[in-house]
């Protein structure tokens, strides 16, 4: 559990991350949670996060950990 304020992760095949701490904290959250559930099922995962500032990013964790910024279907 992080110190300091509160950030979450939900999980429905796809992570929802209302981010209050450090951007680092909030993606190294999110990756570890959807590699954990997913990995083994070869689903995709992904995320979107939204900063301080109330913009949403959304973002696909590759197989090789890596993340991709895709466009943010309204």
């Amino acid at each position: 559990m992080p110190h300091g304020q509160l950030w979450e992760v939900r999980t429905a095949g796809q992570f929802d991350l209302q981010m209050h701490e450090t951007q680092e904290q909030a993606f190294l959250a999110a990756a570890t949670a959807a590699r954990r559930r997913y990995e083994t099922q070869g689903v995709p995962t992904g995320l979107r996060i939204q900063s301080p500032d109330r913009l949403w990013r959304q973002l696909d964790l590759t197989v090789d950990g890596e993340f991709l910024e895709q466009p943010l279907a309204l």
